[in-house]
């Protein structure tokens, strides 16, 4: 390997990358990986898997922290959301909506 990460592979010169593979570009010359490609799939790859779910599983604690966490959160969002929705289909049909009818002002 050479000082800037670079590989010589078959009398050229190449970036290396632990996503590459050697062998799969001097066997078919479609794998031929530039600098820029390596790069370019490096960073797909980094959008595509981050780092930070590795940070949240490596303890156990701080993975159950963080399920109980999100559960809590989801329910909160998945309970508020259904009672609007269900609010908003059953407008004027509710007891809250049509209390006022069959109550006195006196028993209120």
């Amino acid at each position: 390997m050479f000082r800037n990460g670079h590989v010589q592979m078959g009398g050229e010169i190449r970036a290396s990358s632990r996503f590459a593979s050697p062998t799969a570009s001097s066997i078919d010359p479609r794998y031929h990986l530039s600098a820029t490609t390596t790069v370019r799939h490096t960073l797909v790859f980094t959008i595509a898997h981050p780092q930070w779910p590795a940070t949240l599983i490596k303890r156990n604690t701080v993975f159950l922290a963080t399920v109980f966490v999100s559960a809590f959160g989801a329910q909160l969002a998945f309970d508020t959301t259904s009672d609007k929705i269900w609010d908003s289909i059953n407008k004027g049909r509710q007891w809250k909506d049509i209390k006022h009818r069959y109550l006195n002002n006196e028993e209120e």
